[in-house]
């Protein structure tokens, strides 16, 4: 949430509305892959590499907590919401190599397996998607930024948007 707010920061300060909405979404893509990524983790219950050796040790609500990984799930999140608003080719290499890295990481440092990070990849990247609005799930519409009073909100709705 670190990034998501510093961003929002540099939008606010710079004066830049852009700015501003990108660092307001990659915080509710970071937030909802989050409630994603904590909800499946007690969960599944799955072991971390350096607590067993075995990919296949799962003890739900036994307090394991490696599935999904949720470094991997924050950064593809970020790199997602990131690349959709700038829009272009290098940056979205740039964003997703940058989240690859941080997946790499958490697999060189013995803490996840290959499909821990890869189920956070996957989480991370659809929370982006669903907050930029590009993919739909059960009617939710991207948020929108309203600023009104000094205060600064994000607003999630629901249905496609017209009156009836």
């Amino acid at each position: 949430m670190g990034v998501a707010a510093g961003v929002t920061l540099v939008g606010a300060v710079s004066r830049e509305p852009g700015v501003v909405k990108a660092g307001l979404r990659s915080g509710a893509a970071v937030f909802l892959a989050e409630a994603v990524t904590w909800t499946l983790k007690p969960t599944v219950g799955r072991s971390r590499p350096y607590q067993d050796s075995s990919q296949y040790d799962f003890d739900s609500f036994g307090g394991r907590l490696s599935f999904p990984s949720g470094h991997s799930t924050a950064a593809f999140a970020l790199a997602t919401v990131y690349s959709d608003a700038i829009d272009h080719p290098v940056a979205t290499v740039g964003f997703y190599a940058l989240a690859a890295a941080v997946s790499w990481s958490r697999l060189n440092d013995d803490e996840h397996w290959l499909s821990d990070v890869a189920a956070g990849a996957i989480i991370g990247t659809a929370a982006g998607k669903i907050v930029d609005g590009k993919w739909r799930i059960f009617g939710l519409r991207p948020p929108t930024v309203l600023v009104a009073g000094g205060r600064v909100s994000l607003v999630f709705g629901l249905g496609d948007g017209r009156r009836r």
